[in-house]
C-alpha cells in the first residue's frame, strides 16, 4: 500500500506540472482549467484556493450522482490545486527563458 501511495502521489505531482506546462503558453485551457483561470482573475483568489474548491465540488457532485470516492479522489481534490499553484509560475518562467534564448539565437 505504501508503494502504491508513493507512486500515486508522484503521479499527482506530474499532473500538477502537466497543468503548468499546458497553461503557460496562454494558447487555451480545458474547461476546468479555463474556469479556474477565470475565477482567479475575477476573484483575485489564489490558484490553490480556486482549483482546490473546484476539485472538491466536482468530487462531491460526482459522489452525489453515485460515483465512488476513494483515497485517490481525495488526494487529487486536496493537492492538485496546491501543486498547480506553484507549477504554473515555474513553467511560465521556464517558457519565458526558452523564448528569450531562442530569440537571441535567431538571426536573419
Amino acid at each position: 500500500m505504501g508503494a502504491q501511495l508513493l507512486i500515486f502521489s508522484m503521479g499527482v505531482i506530474v499532473m500538477g506540472y502537466g497543468v503548468g506546462i499546458y497553461i503557460s503558453p496562454n494558447i487555451g485551457a480545458g474547461p476546468r482549467d479555463g474556469l479556474m483561470l477565470v475565477l482567479v482573475k475575477k476573484t483575485g483568489a489564489s490558484v490553490k484556493k480556486v482549483r482546490t474548491t473546484i476539485e472538491v465540488v466536482v468530487a462531491i457532485v460526482g459522489w452525489l450522482f453515485g460515483g465512488p470516492i476513494g483515497i485517490g479522489t481525495v488526494l487529487i481534490a486536496l493537492f492538485l490545486g496546491q501543486i498547480a499553484h506553484y507549477t504554473i509560475p515555474q513553467c511560465r518562467n521556464f517558457l519565458m527563458k526558452i523564448i528569450d534564448k531562442s530569440e537571441e539565437e535567431v538571426t536573419f
